[in-house]
């Protein structure tokens, strides 16, 4: 068996092949190691300073719990790191680059990392997930690192100006990730103003909102409040066709053919394809009923309480081009809407993402919060208001899915760049790519 050639200026090392100019070392050759403390007593919703939790690292800062007192600080440029999470989790050895003095408390079992003389940016990229950690999971129970096991992880490091300059590429597009991430969130909130106006007839389009006279056209009370008074308040189940997903067997289930979609397949916003399953193409032909097409609504008939989104039990999806054809698996209903326009099936998609939806399943679900389901009689009796017009609900649902169709291509323009920054650090925190030496 041959050798493997390694590349002129690169050496072997245990961990892999690095620049022969750069080294391997421990975190505790680099860093000062300490622990977070407990903060329970000083937790407090108007707290001056932030906790920083497990959450709050895994969520990228966006779940914050504050605490009234700065009982344990975290200082400029330290790595925080998560110890401690459940099996199969994605919070272990998560960290948070601290940006700021006098923010920041460290909770238990999160621990702090004062980088001595290296660049602590590079660092946190190198030490971020790293799979030296991960390989602690065992994926059957929690995981607690200690702190040797902290210590003891090796990573590559550079020369201090490649260092610098690594640490400022990626830097660089991750302003560019949040800045895509805030321009996201700016499109989905305005989306969201327009939703409440354009659905409730509080603001109407201009060519629908006058008589032939040209006179305004008035409102009228319904049990869901002021509606236009040429719109009609619906129950959700006299407007739809629908059919229960199939329970299909597993012994079937293979990795080619016909996609068969399952209520964990689904978001809050569209169909993931991670792990997907398949019938083979002779099997699918027997169950063509259950077989989707582009415009169907999927909607979940389990999953959790109110507000967790992406499991929520409820929710409602359109199917795309993408997966027209694929079949649809038990705990879900496939909807079609009885008129033959597109507008209705937009709106009820676009009712299904307010507030006033997501309050109507907290009402209606049974169960607990990671198992609940709802009953089809409740779900139907979902009240909708809606324009008589077919145009009108056309323009309105237009206007919505131009909306959607612009923060999806954003969407697309953000994964695409993480994925962009994913290669980056394969290839510069490797040293297969060299920015500076």
């Amino acid at each position: 068996m041959s050798e493997v050639k390694i590349p002129e200026g690169y050496k072997q090392t245990e961990i892999g092949v690095i620049p022969e100019d750069w080294r391997i070392a421990t975190i505790e050759d680099i860093a000062i190691f300490r622990n977070g403390v407990a903060h329970e007593k000083f937790i407090d919703a108007n707290g001056k300073y932030i906790a920083v939790n497990s959450k709050f690292i895994s969520t990228e800062a966006k779940v914050i719990k504050r605490t009234k007192v700065l009982r344990n600080p975290a200082y400029k440029n330290e790595i925080l790191m998560v110890m401690s999470d459940v099996p199969n989790g994605r919070a272990i050895a998560k960290c948070f680059l601290v940006p700021d003095d006098s923010v920041y408390s460290i909770n238990q079992r999160i621990c702090a990392l004062n980088i001595t003389k290296d660049n602590p940016k590079y660092i946190f990229y190198q030490l971020n997930r790293n799979p030296y950690y991960l390989a602690f999971d065992d994926g059957v129970k929690q995981t607690n690192l200690r702190r040797q096991d902290v210590l003891d992880c090796p990573l590559m490091i550079p020369p201090k100006q490649e260092q610098n300059a690594i640490a400022t590429a990626l830097s660089d597009i991750d302003d560019l990730i949040g800045s895509l991430e805030k321009l996201i969130a700016k499109k989905e909130a305005i989306k969201t103003a327009t939703m409440q106006q354009l659905l409730t007839g509080k603001t109407r389009l201009p060519e629908f909102a006058t008589h032939e006279d040209g006179s305004a056209k008035g409102f009228k009370q319904t049990e869901l409040g002021r509606i236009p008074e040429d719109w009609e308040v619906f129950e959700f189940g006299s407007l739809i066709n629908y059919i229960k997903g199939c329970p299909f067997k597993s012994a079937d289930y293979q990795h080619t053919g016909v996609r068969i979609i399952r209520v964990s397949d689904t978001s809050f916003t569209d169909i993931k394809d991670n792990n997907p399953i398949y019938i083979s193409d002779s099997k699918a032909k027997l169950y063509k009923p259950w077989k989707l097409q582009k415009g169907d609504l999927i909607i979940s008939t389990v999953g959790s309480k109110p507000p967790m989104y992406d499991s929520l039990v409820g929710k409602a999806i359109k199917v795309t081009s993408k997966h027209d054809g694929s079949l649809l698996n038990q705990n879900a209903l496939r909807v079609r809407a009885k008129s033959d326009t597109d507008g209705i099936q937009s709106l009820l998609l676009s009712h299904f993402r307010t507030e006033r939806y997501i309050d109507f399943i907290e009402k209606i679900y049974r169960g607990n919060a990671n198992q609940a389901s709802i009953t089809l009689q409740s779900l139907f009796e979902f009240k909708v208001p809606l324009p008589n017009s077919k145009k009108e609900q056309t323009a309105i649902a237009t206007i919505l899915s131009d909306m959607d169709t612009e923060i999806q291509a954003l969407q697309q323009r953000l994964d695409k760049t993480k994925d962009i920054k994913q290669g980056m650090m394969q290839q510069l925190l490797t040293g297969k790519v060299r920015l500076a030496h």
